[in-house]
């Protein structure tokens, strides 16, 4: 089964994409009401971001790059504890490479 999208979410309230799309943003254009409809309807749908595209319109891919010379070193997993911890609640991922 595929992903939903905002589409579907859309189809199923019969409401516009774009409605749907400012909901889920938090963005002027819906109502609280139809804000909170929208955002539990997506939840029971199984909703989630398709960073990808986003990343596309937005010219901005939010990983952050990470080269690792010791991995086995235990400072460097609690320093990429920390980088994880400030990063993932703003929607950035690491991309890890180590020599």
């Amino acid at each position: 089964m595929d992903r939903p999208t905002i589409k579907d979410i859309a189809k199923v309230l019969n409401i516009s994409p774009s409605t749907v799309s400012r909901a889920l943003s938090g963005k002027p254009g819906a109502s609280e009401e139809l804000r909170k409809k929208v955002l539990e309807t997506a939840e029971e749908m199984g909703y989630m971001k398709n960073l990808s595209a986003q990343s596309l319109k937005n010219s901005k891919s939010k990983i952050i790059g990470i080269i690792a010379f010791d991995i086995r070193n235990p400072f460097f997993l609690d320093f990429l504890k920390g980088v994880e911890d400030v990063l993932f609640p703003r929607e950035y991922k690491i991309l890890l490479s180590y020599c």
